[in-house]
């Protein structure tokens, strides 16, 4: 026993308030105190010029842990284990019911968003759906074409899509061995379904520290040993199908299906929808923008008596035309010299007999081919002799924002080549879907 009579914390139970201390401030804990306690008031009681703080940082955190183990473990994994788009999170709460001006007052993390989320949340009925929801509506998903695929909406029972779904999962247990599961979520105010994949993978061996381990116990626990325990890790896919086209249903995954994830996503087009060769380049969705960009490079490669200033123009002159084709009134001004050529990559392509040539130059790809003996013969070959599906132009951008965005645009979509931030995202999907509502 502690002081008062207030019983020891087991150490699980210390490991689990020093996650509590590390991951939240004061005026945080306090106010997840009183959500769990369901006495919570209004937020600038917690987050003002005057915010309560009452008691100690530590001690209010082993309280909430003592007194709210499942409710404290739900929202540290709530934090750990989503990847939330701060915007959009904010977005959503607000239109909960959050007020927006303390929002743009505060400006508040992802963390003391999630905090705002059980306030609003935490004594509703439904609040595990409720919260499942916002947070499927907030995470962070980038819609790139190159991962989204498009089939005919007569092909799928959307009106039994979620018992399709779940007869699926029954039959896939019933031929495999190791477990395998899908998480099936709508919101139909938005035409929207979430369905997040999950397979067990093979076992494997960690290492871990002797203590952690049930029924062991250190001979000397100054020096902790290590030994090791089995453990299942499970691989995911994330999904969201959009609904809304009375045509098509388009599905978006969060990374590629096509890797590990291929087979068992074939098995499921075809249980659900009787789709064969659901990856098939048919069904991929396409950047009109992409091909008309790599056909200008190729198609003038191709013709008599043409330079390097020829190509580079065909390029830079298409890209332009894209930009002011484009519908979006909010796009930036966007001259020429603002997304420059700076390269290509060819991948396993027959006709070059190329397994990989991935080039980046430092300048606008014309200054280096001029001071560079044999690059242009070099782009000259690639762009004449390989296969359009296996070609890629490489770009650097700057809309203002001096990031220096780099990007490859290929045959049927664009794509990242290093981190884009979500602005300039928004500004390529626009450029290149030619519409003006990219996510």
């Amino acid at each position: 026993m502690s002081g008062y009579g207030v019983p020891s914390l087991s150490d699980d139970e210390k490991e689990i308030v020093r996650a509590v201390v590390d991951t939240f401030d004061h005026s945080e804990i306090n106010h997840l105190k009183e959500i769990f306690e369901g006495t919570p008031t209004d937020l600038r009681r917690y987050y003002g010029e005057n915010p309560s703080e009452a008691g100690t940082k530590r001690g209010v955190a082993e309280s909430l842990v003592r007194e709210h183990p499942e409710e404290v473990e739900g929202i540290l994994h709530d934090i750990d284990n989503t990847t939330l788009k701060k915007n959009e999170f904010e977005k959503n709460l607000v239109a909960e019911g959050i007020p927006g001006e303390l929002v743009d007052e505060l400006e508040p993390t992802t963390r003391r968003l999630m905090v705002f989320a059980y306030h609003l949340l935490y004594n509703e009925e439904d609040f595990g759906a409720k919260l499942r929801l916002l947070k499927l509506n907030s995470r962070l998903f980038k819609e790139t074409t190159e991962r989204t695929y498009k089939y005919g909406r007569e092909r799928f029972d959307l009106e039994n899509f979620e018992g399709e779904v779940k007869r699926h999962v029954r039959q896939r247990n019933a031929d495999l061995h190791r477990p395998f599961t899908i998480r099936y979520h709508e919101d139909e105010d938005n035409d929207t379904i979430f369905l997040d994949f999950y397979k067990e993978t093979a076992r494997v061996m960690q290492n871990i520290f002797k203590r952690r381990k049930d029924g062991l116990e250190e001979t000397d626990a100054s020096y902790p040993t290590v030994t090791h325990e089995s453990g299942y890790a499970i691989k995911t896919l994330l999904c969201r199908v959009d609904t809304s086209s009375d045509e098509a249903v388009k599905f978006v995954f969060k990374t590629n299906p096509t890797s590990r994830w291929k087979s068992e996503m074939e098995k499921f087009f075809e249980s659900v929808a009787h789709i064969e060769n659901p990856f098939d380049e048919a069904n991929q969705e396409v950047d009109e923008g992409a091909s008309e960009v790599l056909d200008a490079a190729v198609e003038t490669a191709r013709e008599d008596e043409v330079s390097v200033e020829d190509v580079e123009q065909a390029v830079t002159g298409t890209m332009q035309d894209l930009v002011d084709e484009s519908p979006d009134d909010d796009l930036p001004d966007i001259s020429e010299g603002d997304i420059k050529w700076v390269g290509w990559v060819v991948d396993d392509d027959e006709d070059t007999m190329i397994e990989s040539d991935d080039f980046t130059a430092r300048t606008p790809l014309q200054n280096y081919i001029q001071d560079t003996p044999g690059a242009s013969d070099r782009l000259f070959h690639v762009l004449d002799k390989a296969e359009e599906g296996n070609l890629g132009l490489r770009f650097r951008s700057d809309f203002g924002d001096g990031n220096n965005e780099r990007f490859i645009v290929r045959s049927k979509f664009w794509t990242e080549d290093a981190q884009v931030d979500e602005a300039a995202r928004n500004i390529l999907n626009t450029i290149f879907r030619g519409d003006g509502d990219a996510d």
